[in-house]
Parts: structure tokens; C-alpha cells; sequence
């Protein structure tokens, strides 16, 4: 039985393939495309605890001249925030937690 060959001059996978890619800008996010530092920087804390910090400026204005995110922008910001958070939780005590550190009462003044 002969083999079937493409001809030389058909269509290859790869280039069909680049062809019907749709342009970068197309499937980039929001964040991506507006705020591409950001992004950036999320990406080199992804993992660390100083991320939560990160969200936390970029979240509150402290020079007073902020104009805040897009809503676009600001719904993957949420997300990645929640699912860092998810994903990496931050104990909510201290690492010494032996039987003595967790032995001493209370000052009631502190609270």
C-alpha cells in the first residue's frame, strides 16, 4: 500500500499552527497589557511572604495621588491575591509554639 505524502508545496502543522494563532494582544491580560511592572513584580515574590506586603501597597494609597486600577485590572489583582493567600498561607502565630511559650498567662492589659 503507498504511503500518503503531503506535497511539497501543502501546508505544514506548524505553520497552520502560527497561522491561526490570534495576535499577543488578544489573549494577554489586563493586568499584562495596562500594568506590565506589576505584573513583573508579582512575579518575582510569587511564593514569598513579601507578596502579601506587596498586594497590601498596591492596595492602599499612601501619597494620596493615586486614581486606583481598573476594574479589569483590579479583578486579576483579587485573584492573585486570593490564590497567593490560598496557595502560601501565613501562620497566624509564631513559629516558637511549644508548650512553653503557649504556658504563660495573658496580660490582660495588653488587650
Amino acid at each position: 500500500m503507498p504511503r500518503y505524502r503531503f506535497p511539497a508545496s501543502g501546508p505544514s502543522a506548524p505553520g497552520l499552527i502560527r497561522a491561526a494563532a490570534p495576535p499577543k494582544e488578544q489573549y494577554q491580560s489586563a493586568l499584562e497589557s495596562q500594568f506590565p511592572h506589576v505584573l513583573s513584580a508579582i512575579q518575582a515574590l510569587w511564593g514569598f511572604k513579601e507578596l502579601n506586603a506587596y498586594f497590601t501597597k498596591l492596595t492602599i494609597d499612601e501619597r494620596g495621588d493615586r486614581a486606583g486600577f481598573p476594574a479589569e485590572v483590579w479583578d486579576e489583582l483579587h485573584l492573585l491575591l486570593v490564590l497567593h493567600q490560598e496557595l502560601f498561607p501565613e501562620p497566624l502565630f509564631a513559629t516558637n509554639t511549644s508548650r512553653h511559650a503557649l504556658d504563660f498567662p495573658r496580660d490582660s492589659r495588653r488587650y
